[in-house]
């Protein structure tokens, strides 16, 4: 009996211990469950903000490129123009270049005869269509951002 009153004490120490250890398991778990909670509020409040600030982003950026691209199809309709006229003018099927274009003096010398990037215009010649092209921003000709004077029908 005496060896039993021994271990009592040792068991009422440990499930002290127990119970202890159970109320910081439970308070740790009520905090967690706040800050998920508090988490999950700011996702909800956040998400879309960041994603009407990613769309307003790329609106921005759509826009700022438009003037640049605009300034390139004006020029290409130039070009265009100054080859369709070479065409007509020469009585000929070939299609000109932008040095035969200069030559002939169907371009005026303050002509823009690259694109917005540096690239020079490209002109193609098919039966009575003349086209300009630019290989766009990203310098790699037949890519999504190429242009294209006219634009295809």
């Amino acid at each position: 009996m005496e060896s039993h009153d021994a271990y009592r004490g040792d068991i009422h120490a440990a499930l002290a211990e127990i119970d202890a250890l159970t109320r910081q398991v439970d308070a740790l778990t009520r905090q967690n469950e706040r800050l998920v909670s508090r988490w999950w509020r700011t996702m909800v409040v956040a998400s879309p903000a960041i994603a009407l600030a990613g769309w307003l982003t790329s609106a921005c950026i759509a826009e700022l490129r438009r003037p640049i691209f605009g300034h390139t199809r004006s020029s290409a309709h130039t070009v265009r123009q100054a080859a369709q006229l070479f065409r007509v003018s020469t009585n000929s099927t070939a299609c000109p270049s932008i040095f035969d274009l200069q030559r002939e003096r169907q371009l005026e010398p303050s002509s823009r005869v690259a694109d917005e990037w540096n690239n020079p215009f490209l002109i193609e010649c098919a039966d009575d269509e003349t086209v300009v092209r630019s290989a766009g921003p990203d310098r790699i000709w037949n890519t999504a951002d190429d242009i294209r004077v006219p634009a295809f029908k």
